[in-house]
């Protein structure tokens, strides 16, 4: 519940400082703006006079460009308009001369049939020269209007290289102020970025950390100590296990409690081990009663005693160097109080090494 806490707190930090920085990115951000809009500003004062100026020559030059343009396109036209006159006036004389022919030829004056023949084609071939010549003056206007254009575009292209020139102090100053900007909008994206992914990943692990509550409340027990919330407690149980040959019995020994035993230890070998184990009180039912099905537990479900097996080798109490020595000094505290005799305490501590 703890780190539950603690991690909310940290979301909620993480989001408030985050948006506090953002915002003083975006702060910065309208600064630059405002910054820069006054020095743009000025800046533009001092360069549109220039500007305005560039754009002057330019209209000055397209108007005497267009003069010029129309001083030599206009003999040329001209000289287009007569030879189409000329060239409708062949058209009709040979429609006439094959008139001409035609009506002499249907009277049988031979000769007058052929001197318009003759006369028709002549024209032709005049025709043929104007249609020449009408074709080289169209090419020649066409010729004019292109480089009309090219003119025209250079010009334009003048224009624009001299005003980017007179602008250039503005662009950089434009320029300087979006790369300004760029850098604390990358900045704020990237940050809000981050924090997006940290909290998701604070989100859920705490969602694991409630679901991890929920199971401990489940498995937890009720205390009489005054506590609030549930209590979790940790009960060691030891397990031996008796091999003979292929055939092994497993014994459960939970957390007891037993007192010196005096006069009872006289009565051991009467008694037995049923009656010795009936002095040890165990503090834990559950745990006692769950001792009792592990040797059947074991016959029913090969991989149960498998794992136990693997257990008991992994957690061998008698593997570790510290928990042999305690041992051994309970086996003298057992020998002291009559439980062991010497001979079966020195047989039990060579067992254990």
């Amino acid at each position: 519940r703890e780190n539950v806490e603690n991690l909310t707190r940290c979301m909620k930090l993480l989001n408030r400082v985050t948006h506090q920085y953002v915002k003083e990115l975006r702060d910065k951000v309208r600064t630059i703006k405002v910054d820069f809009d006054v020095r743009i500003s000025e800046e533009e004062e001092v360069v549109a006079p220039r500007v305005n100026q560039l754009k002057d020559d330019y209209d000055f030059q397209i108007a005497s460009l267009a003069k010029s343009f129309e001083k030599r396109h206009f003999p040329i036209q001209q000289e287009k308009a007569r030879l189409e006159k000329s060239r409708d006036r062949a058209v009709a004389r040979i429609e006439q001369c094959k008139l001409q022919a035609k009506k002499h030829a249907e009277a049988g004056q031979h000769a007058a049939e052929q001197k318009w023949k003759e006369k028709a084609n002549k024209t032709r071939k005049e025709l043929s020269e104007i249609e020449k010549q009408l074709k080289q003056t169209e090419k020649a206007l066409k010729n004019l209007e292109e480089q009309r254009t090219v003119e025209i575009f250079n010009l334009g292209e003048e224009l624009e290289t001299k005003v980017k020139e007179a602008r250039k102090s503005l662009l950089e100053l434009e320029a300087s102020r979006d790369a300004k900007i760029l850098i604390h909008n990358q900045e704020a994206e990237k940050l809000e970025k981050q924090t997006r992914l940290i909290t998701d990943q604070i989100g859920r692990t705490i969602k694991l950390q409630e679901t991890n509550v929920e199971k401990f409340e489940k498995i937890g027990v009720n205390n009489d100590m005054g506590l609030e919330e549930i209590a979790l407690y940790y009960a060691p149980f030891y397990v031996v296990c008796y091999q003979a040959e292929q055939k092994k019995r497993y014994l459960i020994l939970p957390p007891s409690i037993v007192s010196s035993v005096g006069v009872f230890t006289k009565l051991k070998g009467v008694l037995g081990m049923a009656k010795i184990k009936g002095l040890l009180v165990p503090h834990f039912k559950t745990i006692s009663s769950f001792g009792d099905t592990i040797q059947a537990l074991t016959q029913q479900n090969a991989m149960f005693e498998t794992e136990l097996k693997e257990l008991g080798a992994k957690n061998n109490i008698l593997g570790v160097d510290s928990i042999r020595a305690e041992i051994k000094h309970g086996l003298e505290r057992l020998k002291s109080e009559g439980w062991l005799s010497d001979k079966e305490f020195d047989a039990i501590e060579q067992r254990i090494g």
